[in-house]
């Protein structure tokens, strides 16, 4: 590592110690970083003087995105900023009183500071709604907290921050929420919904913190024609499940009929995720990707305080800069969110969440078939269209998968995939579970495609957010409230929801260029897994130059 990476990784942490700790540095623990005038003024002075010390342009590109992130300040972030580090740290190392302490003490110091700074601005209903229900979720938690605790000077500060976490919603938010999910929501946003004000900052964004070669506009005009593409093959799998069920084609009836007929129950969840990774993983491992012997992964339900933010199942990796990393697999239960209800999306989640992510980070973490420059590892937001687009590509790699194991003889099934089909018996015929995991591939697909479509047009001002649920139900048949849930709470973080389906298409090429080029599947999903989160761009050209010439 050079004496500028270096510098570089030492102020990233400096003014990034939540995310240095949650990666795995220990001497950030406890710290968090205020970004005061003052603050904010030398950060930018310093990293002006860091962008000047190097012609490295993954280097540059990592100082551009702190200091995009510098600039963006918008009424969620402050209480988010509590609950995310307040979610990692009890997710990484439970409940210690030494580490809160300060910690605490810093969230005070930050609402009262934003609480000043916002004063009498006027900001868009939605991102009061998100405000409303990151305040709500992170005072909801920080009361868990204040319950755990043993220290009573600590409950009683932590106590104080519940109380200046209401009192920031107070100001901030919506009152009448009381859970903050679509019932409520989508009444108020039909009558006082608008714009979000981000036509400006917005191609910034997509370019700086998340390197797309696209446009606002690309963006669109790809994902339709994607939508357009994949609508007759989704419909065609809805004519064919209603005949199998015996239900109207239509995306709603099925889903219900595939949750009737191959139902986990919700106490079943968890216990069924981890029966199902277990059986699945070696027959991955022997057809779509190799996994490194440190791979870890804890699965466990996702507490009532983040159902908003996780409304179906996310995964956070841990310590990807020591030799130990590890990852949390969090599933929904909850019925305010959208958690899954039946085997095949429990299978589809399992693709995603762990054989997508977990193992992505797992293997770059451990330079599992590719050794990675440092900076490369911490990925920070240019790790997102990368694991994201990876892990909506693995969907389609699970479905092949699944069909190639359940239309073989059983006189050729491997020990591993006689197993996997022993254990889908339980929830129906094999072909039939097949079948509907279909569905729910190419449901997520145009899913993908609407998130990509409405990050586009709502900050861009060409659609609010009910004008696009609406659009996109009209288009595809599917639930509003899904359409909602799987868009709405994207909005915190514009320019995310597009990288699961820019990136992962773009990946799907390159697979497919190198593929015919001789190149097995293991071998092309094992490097690309491992090589860790430089910016997209520089990603797919090296992806291109190793496998496909």
């Amino acid at each position: 590592m050079g004496s500028a990476e270096r510098a570089i990784l030492q102020f990233w942490a400096e003014i990034s110690p939540v995310a240095a700790f949650s990666d795995g540095l220990s001497g950030y623990a406890g710290r968090f970083w205020l970004p005061t005038d003052e603050n904010k003024a030398a950060a930018l002075a310093t990293l002006a003087k860091l962008r000047a010390r190097t012609t490295d342009t993954l280097e540059r590109r990592f100082i551009d995105e702190m200091r995009l992130a510098l600039e963006l300040e918008e009424l969620h972030h402050p209480p988010a900023a509590v609950l995310n580090t307040l979610v990692a740290y009890a997710a990484k190392e439970g409940i210690n009183e030494r580490h809160l302490r300060p910690l605490v003490t810093a969230f005070r110091s930050l609402l009262a500071m934003y609480t000043d700074r916002f004063g009498k601005r006027r900001w868009p209903i939605e991102l009061r709604v998100l405000a409303t229900n990151e305040a709500a979720g992170a005072r909801q938690f920080v009361l868990i907290i204040k319950k755990a605790v043993r220290d009573g000077k600590l409950k009683r500060e932590f106590g104080r921050l519940a109380a200046d976490l209401a009192a920031y919603r107070e100001k901030f938010g919506i009152a009448k929420l009381k859970k903050g999910d679509f019932d409520e929501v989508w009444p108020i946003l039909k009558k006082t919904g608008g714009q979000l004000n981000r036509r400006t900052i917005y191609p910034r964004i997509l370019r700086i913190r998340y390197d797309y070669p696209e446009s606002a506009a690309e963006i669109e005009s790809k994902a339709l024609d994607w939508l357009e593409a994949d609508l007759p093959k989704f419909r065609e799998i809805v004519r064919k499940l209603a005949r199998v069920y015996g239900c109207k084609a239509q995306p709603e009836a099925v889903t219900k009929s595939i949750a009737r007929h191959h139902r986990v129950k919700k106490s079943d969840v968890i216990a069924t995720t981890k029966r199902l990774r277990k059986l699945l993983q070696p027959v991955v491992e022997s057809s779509i990707v190799r996994i490194t012997p440190r791979h870890k992964v804890i699965v466990t339900e996702t507490p009532p305080y983040l159902v908003n933010v996780m409304p179906t199942a996310a995964m956070m990796s841990f310590d990807v800069l020591t030799k130990r990393p590890f990852n949390v697999i969090y599933m929904t239960v909850d019925p305010r969110g959208s958690p899954p209800e039946d085997v095949t999306a429990i299978i589809d989640l399992i693709m995603h969440e762990e054989y997508g992510h977990a193992v992505n980070f797992s293997n770059s973490g451990t330079a599992f078939a590719v050794k990675a420059r440092r900076i490369e590892v911490v990925g920070d937001s240019f790790a997102t269209p990368i694991t994201e687009g990876l892990s909506f590509h693995r969907e389609i790699e699970g479905l092949e998968l699944l069909r190639t194991v359940v239309e073989k003889p059983p006189s050729e099934q491997s020990p591993a995939e006689a197993a996997l089909i022993k254990e889908l018996k339980k929830y129906g015929d094999p072909e039939t579970v097949a079948a509907a995991y279909e569905f729910g591939v190419y449901k997520w697909r145009l899913t993908r495609f609407l998130r990509a479509m409405c990050d586009s047009r709502v900050n861009t001002g060409k659609q609010s957010i009910v004008q696009f649920v609406e659009w996109a139900h009209d288009k595809t048949g599917i639930a509003r409230k899904m359409i909602y849930d799987q868009n709405f709470f994207f909005q915190e973080n514009p320019g995310y929801a597009p990288c699961y389906s820019m990136a992962g298409m773009a990946i799907r090429d390159i697979q497919a260029q190198a593929l015919a080029r001789g190149v097995s599947l293991l071998e092309f999903n094992t490097y690309l897994s491992s090589m860790a989160f430089p910016p997209r761009t520089i990603f797919e050209k090296r992806l291109k130059e190793r496998f496909c010439g």
